[in-house]
């Protein structure tokens, strides 16, 4: 069994998450209530911290492991994620996706 990620789409393109901590130079999904995903690079430490350790328990940060460049998916999986504007948990192994129900 494969690692399991969440599989956001954020402005067309495709970004597998996990739920860890992020340092400057990574880069992360940011929620609010789990969905409208926006795309923020790590510049500093106080950057880090207002969703890292945000105010309201509706914000979450996701570090992304893998982005565009690093595989694709499938356009009709990928059109439902834009749609919802949120994520799906995904098994990601030997080059495949696996939604996990």
């Amino acid at each position: 069994m494969g690692q399991i990620f969440k599989l956001f789409v954020v402005k067309d393109e495709p970004y597998l998450t996990i739920d860890e901590n992020v340092i400057i130079g990574d880069k992360a999904i940011v929620t609010v209530n789990g969905m409208f995903p926006s795309v923020v690079e790590c510049f500093n430490d106080e950057q880090i911290g207002l969703f890292q350790n945000p105010f309201t328990k509706m914000t979450k940060r996701h570090k992304v492991v893998m982005g565009p460049d690093e595989f694709t998916i499938e356009e009709d999986l990928k059109q439902k994620l834009i749609m919802s504007e949120t994520s799906i948990n995904v098994e990601y192994e030997e080059g495949e996706i696996k939604i996990i129900e």
